[in-house]
């Protein structure tokens, strides 16, 4: 009972393996198992749906199950790579075998139950039968090793020809129960070997979403730094322009009061040039001020139209493959206002806001 019980556990858990995984080959590194060792085996999985030849419905509905497919070293040979291929592709694909330390090459593989046709491919070029693996001839003619796939796992060597477990009558007619070892070990290797490639897995996952974690931060960042530096730019006219206004007051304030002492000192005599020159100096910062603020109405004013203009042409970007007549109508009229704007746009000048007044000739004080 506690051997059945280890086989059908063992069965559950290569079947909810080979459900979890997406790729069609898995190339699993082992060791000493506790059963069998060996240096790496391929696992391959051909899945119940993706058999035989493509589009076959029989091959898509027929149930599957894991078998180790074995090329046992040969006297006398000692190739350097071994591929197996088989009747669920047609011959069609090659599957590379790995090679134990014992000098043997093996793969499992997921296949359709039953029977399969198969043949091995030596270095590359020369396909050959196994001798110590059942064969029979196929519908040309042409010589292949057979090989059975169940759900009890089993070697396929001509001498595997019983069941799983059986009993064998020694001598004085008792009947003695003699497992069957292979099976169970290509049982518990393949269920060791997959339960590690989905812990190996699920280290890589963890470590990947970290890196995505840490890659979409460092993206976030240097987008908000690309905001705030584009956000400064279009406010940079705005911030300037509103400073120019003050430091242009200041410093016009500040001539003003200058030529007022000066004139008082001459105030007899040069009552009538401190009144001309005083006026100067306001007509031209009145006139500089009014510059200013017509320039920075000017920039607040097309800023608005510069950015209905953007959102009404996304929105009808947006809305081209719906109604092309309509699109092509919408976007032949939005073009000319969007080259108006533009044009208005680039033909802006820098904010007047340089707050000297030195050039001013007032001709304050009465020439030697």
């Amino acid at each position: 009972p506690q051997l059945l019980s280890l086989l059908l556990l063992g069965s559950a858990v290569l079947m909810a393996g080979a459900t979890a995984s997406d790729s069609q080959r898995m190339r699993l590194r082992g060791g000493q198992t506790g059963i069998m060792a060996s240096s790496k085996i391929n696992v391959l999985q051909v899945g119940s749906g993706n058999l035989g030849q493509p589009g076959t419905q029989s091959n898509q509905k027929r149930p599957t199950a894991f078998s180790k497919i074995i090329w046992k070293r040969l006297s006398n040979e000692d190739p350097k790579s071994v591929e197996v291929v088989g009747s669920w592709s047609s011959f069609k694909t090659r599957h590379p075998m790995s090679k134990a330390q014992n000098g043997d090459w093996e793969i499992i593989m997921e296949l359709p139950k039953g029977e399969h046709q198969v043949k091995f491919v030596i270095d590359g070029v020369n396909w050959r039968c196994h001798p110590e693996l059942e064969s029979k001839a196929d519908s040309n003619g042409l010589e292949n090793n057979i090989i059975k796939v169940d759900t009890v796992p089993k070697g396929n060597t001509k001498s595997a020809e019983r069941n799983p477990s059986q009993s064998q009558m020694r001598g004085g007619g008792v009947e003695v129960y003699q497992p069957s070892q292979e099976s169970i070990n290509i049982a518990l290797d393949m269920v060791s070997r997959l339960e590690t490639e989905n812990r190996i897995a699920q280290e890589k996952l963890a470590k990947a979403n970290s890196q995505l974690v840490e890659t979409l931060k460092s993206e976030l960042s240097s987008g908000l730094q690309v905001l705030e530096s584009k956000k400064s730019h279009v406010q940079g006219y705005t911030q300037r322009g509103s400073q120019g206004l003050l430091l242009i007051k200041q410093a016009g304030d500040s001539k003003v009061q200058e030529i007022k002492a000066h004139m008082a000192k001459i105030k007899e005599i040069l009552d009538e040039k401190e009144k001309i020159a005083t006026q100067m100096v306001v007509d031209n910062l009145n006139s500089r001020l009014e510059t200013l603020e017509k320039e920075l109405a000017e920039y607040k004013t097309i800023t608005p139209g510069l950015m209905e203009l953007t959102e009404e042409a996304q929105g009808l970007l947006k809305k081209s493959t719906a109604d092309p007549m309509a699109f092509i109508e919408a976007a032949q009229s939005l073009l000319p206002k969007i080259q108006d704007s533009t044009s208005k746009a680039s033909s802006l000048t820098p904010p007047t806001d340089d707050a000297k007044f030195d050039h001013l000739k007032l001709n304050l004080l009465p020439q030697n």
